[in-house]
């Protein structure tokens, strides 16, 4: 009889289980202070570079690259991207119940000190940054050179400039237009070639 009793218990508390994680998954809660089942929601964030600290509505969530916060109450929340030695990066955000709210790509810009100590070196003069502030354009005038610089920290592509830039403005996130002493040059960063 115990046995019998043992197995019914262990099947049930199985159930338990799986029906409360099932209940979870599709975006619901139990509310003990108002006492009813409430709907919430989900954001999936990555940030680049890794290891930015994530605050939601002032709380700290997570560290991760890329991570997903379950059981949001639905409605206006402050989402907070914070690491050191980059600018904070801020978005108010509102939670329905149709969708997970994706925010795949969160670029965080560096201060300026990055530029000077990591990027710039010693011999550049100016800095451009792409729209969606993936990717920084370095010019080095002694050696006539571009290095574009990727936010996640790869090696940086380096190419040869045909003459001496005098302005520079992004067209998108992967073409500039250059104003050169030789006139005006376009150049797919991903590829290298002036036209």
């Amino acid at each position: 009889m115990l046995r019998i009793i043992g197995q019914v218990l262990s099947i049930s508390i199985f159930i338990g289980i799986f029906l409360l994680s099932l209940f979870i998954t599709y975006g619901y809660r139990y509310d003990f202070e108002e006492n009813e089942v409430i709907q919430t929601s989900v954001i999936d964030v990555c940030t680049v570079p890794k290891k930015a600290d994530l605050y939601l509505d002032g709380e700290f969530r997570s560290d991760r690259a890329c991570d997903k916060i379950f059981g949001l109450d639905l409605g206006a929340h402050a989402l907070e991207i914070q690491k050191d030695g980059y600018y904070e990066w801020t978005k108010n955000i509102y939670l329905d119940n149709q969708n997970v709210s994706l925010y795949p790509q969160i670029f965080l810009v560096p201060y300026p000190d990055f530029y000077t100590t990591t990027v710039l070196e010693n011999n550049a003069d100016q800095v451009w940054i792409a729209p969606n502030q993936s990717k920084y354009l370095v010019y080095d005038r002694s050696y006539d050179i571009l290095k574009v610089y990727s936010v996640s920290g790869s090696t940086p592509l380096i190419w040869e400039v045909p003459y001496i830039i005098e302005n520079l403005v992004w067209e998108n996130n992967s073409v500039i237009v250059a104003d050169t002493s030789g006139g005006r040059y376009q150049m797919n960063v991903n590829k290298g070639n002036w036209e």
